[in-house]
């Protein structure tokens, strides 16, 4: 049961490191334009 559980949590730790990749590479994606609108004031 307890291997159950540290596979159970290691898969979901797995999940999360793709998530948080998705979403670093989402927001790099996403900086050059907030970047540029907030120079130009228009943020």
């Amino acid at each position: 049961m307890k291997n159950v559980r540290i596979t159970h949590a290691s898969a979901g730790g797995r999940a999360l490191n793709c998530l948080q990749a998705e979403t670093a590479a989402e927001l790099d994606a996403l900086l050059p334009s907030i970047l540029d609108k907030a120079f130009k004031g228009e943020l």
